[in-house]
């Protein structure tokens, strides 16, 4: 009777240019965070402090973190890419990139070739992704193909700010200029510069990540979202 997509970009991919379903009968309702949810999952891990130090981070370290499943699709080659450019520019940042996937061996096989274990760190699978958002400092989605990425909605939640592709349904979450950066799918340059920006700059950092925890809390709350798919089922 109805089918509910969590962005513009896949219910156009839906829709056109062959529509398999009516688009009177779509709605697009994007996925919601639970912000209090998050903020007691960072208290429990001890907040900010605690988090950092479950990781061995020093106060002095800038960490940029990429979470997802690790292969292709979200780019982690791109941020390896971006960690050789930087590493002598600014040794104060590390790379953090959590999740498992098929090509997890083969990154981890380059970042050792190219002398980069020492910056950028593998977590594998993490159960505490809130702990590990608030440990961070910029959040980055290099990817290639998305949906509305659960990661960019919790970690603007939480106050960081995001460097990502304009895939799928990114621009629909993240405002360039507003609460992170928008580049080009496989722009390493861009990339690397949006980062660096970031890096070299706390206020930016700070400026943007307010922006994002108030359009994630706002826009995106969970609640809102509850009530649009009651709207949806109950009275459209």
């Amino acid at each position: 009777d109805r089918l509910i997509c969590n962005c513009e970009a896949l219910a156009a991919t839906i829709c056109d240019p062959a529509p398999w379903f009516a688009r009177a009968r779509l709605r697009v309702i994007p996925n919601g965070v639970d912000a209090d949810q998050l903020e007691a999952a960072v208290a429990a891990a001890g907040g900010r402090d605690g988090a950092r130090r479950a990781l061995g981070l020093a106060d002095d370290r800038v960490v940029v973190a990429c979470v997802g499943e690790v292969g292709w699709r979200k780019g982690q080659d791109i941020l390896l890419t971006t960690a050789v450019r930087l590493r002598a520019r600014h040794p104060e940042a590390v790379f953090l990139i959590a999740g498992e996937g098929a090509g997890r061996d083969e990154l981890e096989h380059r970042a050792r070739r190219e002398g980069l274990l020492d910056v950028v760190r593998f977590l594998g699978f993490r159960d505490d992704v809130p702990a590990l958002l608030a440990a961070s400092d910029i959040l980055v989605l290099p990817s290639r193909s998305e949906g509305f990425p659960n990661t960019l909605l919790e970690g603007m939640a939480l106050g960081l700010p995001v460097v990502a592709t304009r895939a799928d349904g990114i621009p629909e979450l993240v405002q360039d200029g507003v609460t992170g950066a928008l580049v080009t799918i496989d722009d390493e340059t861009r990339f690397t510069a949006e980062v660096a920006r970031l890096l070299a700059d706390s206020t930016l950092r700070r400026r943007r990540g307010d922006a994002g925890r108030d359009r994630a809390r706002g826009a995106f709350s969970q609640q809102r979202v509850m009530d649009e798919v009651e709207d949806c089922l109950c009275r459209w």
